[in-house]
């Protein structure tokens, strides 16, 4: 699991082969009484995953003479981006 510095995490499915994926956080908080702590699970298509990292590399690689050039993933013909549908779950951990 690799965390973004947007704070989203990407899961690769090909870690699960169809079982559970047991995941850990760690919440640091000086007073978590009035703190109700939400996790989004989103279903994203290969294409968003692949787009999300290469994006993610992209910004990396920024204005650092010294990177690789990152070419961003796209779906769509003639253009740049992609197109994908979500499937979201909130969780609420009380």
């Amino acid at each position: 699991m690799e965390q973004r510095r947007d704070g989203i995490s990407l899961l690769n499915d090909n870690l699960f082969q169809g079982n559970s994926y047991e995941v850990e956080l760690l919440v640091w908080a000086e007073d978590t009484t009035y703190i109700d702590h939400r996790i989004e699970v989103i279903g994203i298509s290969r294409d968003k995953y692949l787009f999300s990292k290469s994006l993610e590399n992209y910004y990396d690689a920024n204005n650092n003479p010294f990177a690789e050039p990152v070419i961003v993933h796209t779906n769509v013909e003639n253009g740049q981006g992609i197109f994908s549908i979500e499937n979201q779950t909130e969780i609420l951990i009380e």
